[in-house]
């Protein structure tokens, strides 16, 4: 027994050896890092201390999802609360009636036309001509699409079109919604959103069901919830085949099952007031992979840390379609599919699917999110007034760093003072979490302003409308050049 007493109190000496040189090698002002020890200890089962560091881990970033579920933490509304208090999980708690929602006929369009880069080029005029040809597989009709939609052309081909749609001169909206189709599948979400509008407002009264049906393929690849009261409208075609594909679309809108008029209805007046993102979130726990896995890739773009989940639960699906669909979701989300065979054993994908799980907690704070088309066009049009050449860029960057490396750069960032607010701006709108929640914090610090609030977790249009107020304050005191002193830079759509 003392033997055995003795190599017990051996490997605790070692262990206790073990984490005081891991405790020296950790930045206790960085939350990433102290994350990362807190695991450590918890896998080596010292619990107490793993409780004490992720409780270190929310008093320096109280938003931190993976510390709070450590310590059996759920957010309900906007606060943190021990999950054995909450009577009814968040999960199941159903949004609160909205108010009866419009009509189709009672829906208002903005038809703001976008700004033409080239309003002299009439080269897209001819082919926005031929988007009324009778026979919607012509290959006049093909043509025009694909030369409307096509990278080189869009820039200008867009507004013609809306402009067009607007005025009343393009009759038939197959070739519109099939050009919004594709601009999806280029990754412009953001240009097939100018289109969807004049398209359904032109929508109204029609009848060719090949018109109809593109109609709704670009609701479907759009997600767009304002289109539910148009398809409410389709359920009642007498074209069996536009009925259908109208139901199957408001599934993937909506998650309701065998849609009705009611059913739908009774949806629509439920959530037309929510938010888009609010009502993808709720999606993500659907039982329908097209819904749950549709919703996570369009979260992708406002970094939401939930649509892993989603993405692993279906990597361990019976169905191939279904994990295919999961493993496309990843590779988005990732850049890499993490050689996952969707025909693979399911004991295998669930061992993939658990060390994605792990590496996604592990390293979530240092997470690099995909760049959106419109987060890479805000960048650009950023770097047209915060200075490419400022000295300190490199010292924001490095605020994403650990250790050494973090703390130099934040004290040269002070030592900056308010020389260092451009590059600071610059940072708000890194790709990096925690680039960003430092930059703010550093603003806030030197600037001594607490009046522009900063969500470094935020969605990104509430992230992009506070950058947008912090530029203005610093071209107000003289701290940015305004974009006209700079030669009036613009970056075209």
């Amino acid at each position: 027994m003392r033997i055995l007493a003795a190599l017990l109190l051996a490997v605790a000496c070692c262990a206790e050896d073990s984490l005081a040189t891991l405790e020296k090698a950790t930045d206790m002002n960085d939350a990433g890092s102290v994350y990362s020890l807190a695991q450590w200890c918890l896998e080596k089962k010292q619990t107490r201390k793993a409780n004490a560091y992720f409780s270190k881990v929310i008093k320096l970033d109280p938003e931190h999802a993976g510390a709070r579920s450590a310590l059996g933490q759920v957010k309900v509304g906007t606060r943190w609360v021990h999950e054995k208090d909450v009577k009814v999980k968040p999960a199941s708690t159903a949004p609160e009636p909205s108010g009866t929602g419009p009509t189709f006929a009672e829906q208002i369009w903005d038809l703001s036309i976008p700004p033409d880069p080239e309003p002299d080029n009439d080269f897209a005029l001819a082919y926005i001509a031929k988007l009324d040809h009778p026979d919607h597989e012509s290959d006049a009709m093909e043509v025009a699409i694909g030369t409307l939609a096509n990278p080189e052309n869009r820039a200008s081909a867009i507004p013609k079109l809306c402009a067009a749609m607007g005025a009343g001169a393009v009759k038939r909206i197959y070739g519109p919604c099939q050009i919004a189709v594709l601009l999806v599948r280029y990754g412009r979400r953001d240009l097939a959103l100018q289109v969807f509008p004049f398209a359904m407002k032109a929508s109204a009264g029609v009848a060719n069901p090949a018109d109809g049906n593109a109609l709704v393929a670009m609701i479907e690849i759009l997600r767009d919830k304002r289109g539910v009261p148009r398809l409410i409208e389709l359920l009642g075609s007498t074209d069996t085949d536009l009925k259908e594909q109208a139901a199957l679309t408001a599934t993937t809108l909506t998650g309701v099952v065998g849609p009705t008029t009611a059913s739908l209805r009774t949806w629509w007046d439920r959530c037309h007031g929510r938010s888009d993102g609010e009502i993808w979130k709720e999606q993500l726990r659907s039982d329908s992979a097209n819904v749950a896995l549709g919703a996570a890739v369009l979260l992708i773009d406002q970094c939401e840390p939930a649509i892993l989940g989603t993405i692993t639960r279906y990597l361990k699906s019976p169905n191939v379609r279904e994990v295919r669909l999961a493993v496309e979701a990843l590779t988005k989300l990732t850049r890499q599919d993490w050689g996952i065979n969707p025909e693979a054993p399911l004991e295998y994908r669930t061992k993939k699917a658990a060390q994605i799980d792990t590496w996604w907690k592990e390293g979530l704070e240092r997470f690099e999110w995909p760049e959106s088309e419109t987060r890479i066009r805000e960048r650009a049009a950023q770097a047209a007034i915060v200075p490419a050449t400022d000295p300190l860029a490199a010292a924001v960057l490095a605020l994403g760093q650990a250790g050494a490396a973090t703390i130099q750069a934040e004290n040269r960032l002070i030592g900056a003072g308010p020389s260092a607010v451009p590059a600071l701006i610059g940072g708000l709108g890194d790709a990096n979490l925690i680039v960003r929640r430092k930059s703010a914090d550093l603003l806030t610090r030197i600037t001594k302003k607490t009046d522009i609030p900063f969500d470094p977790r935020g969605a990104e249009p509430v992230r992009t409308t506070a950058i947008a107020a912090w530029t203005a304050w610093a071209i107000s005191q003289n701290l940015l050049a305004a974009p006209a002193e700079k030669g009036g830079n613009e970056v075209q759509q």
